[in-house]
């Protein structure tokens, strides 16, 4: 059985991670929160539906969420988060397909970021299992 559509949050900031999880929670989307990389990727599996939230920037942590992501063929959607305007140009290039919201967040951008990351994941779900079977 599938999981069902999550936004995954990984920061090693409190503030930033109640902040986040309090804007998407607050308009009905399943949030789970992380402080680190390894925990977020520990936690995954090939049924995982959903949109990470991660900071590409922050600690290494998004490096290493990123490199997860393309490596492991998983099905999530990134969408990264930054309070640096520099590190647009950073993760543009980490991730050039991934969209970038500077903090502090703009609800409306960060809702319509997760929204399609969420419906992009549940794409990909779907044309997966249409090939497998």
């Amino acid at each position: 059985m599938k999981k069902p559509p999550t936004v995954f949050i990984v920061d090693n900031s409190p503030a930033i991670t109640s902040s986040l999880e309090a804007t998407v929670k607050t308009h009905c989307f399943l949030v789970q929160c992380y402080s680190s990389a390894a925990q977020f990727i520990a936690d995954q599996d090939s049924s995982s539906v959903g949109c990470v939230l991660v900071d590409p920037l922050r600690a290494n942590e998004g490096g290493a969420v990123l490199r997860w992501l393309h490596e492991s063929g998983s099905l999530l959607s990134v969408a990264l988060i930054s309070g640096l305007m520099e590190s647009a140009g950073s993760a543009s290039s980490e991730s050039p397909s991934a969209p970038i919201v500077l903090e502090p967040h703009e609800v409306s951008a960060l809702l319509t970021m997760v929204t399609d990351g969420l419906a992009g994941s549940i794409s990909r779900h779907v044309i997966r299992d249409r090939t497998r079977g």
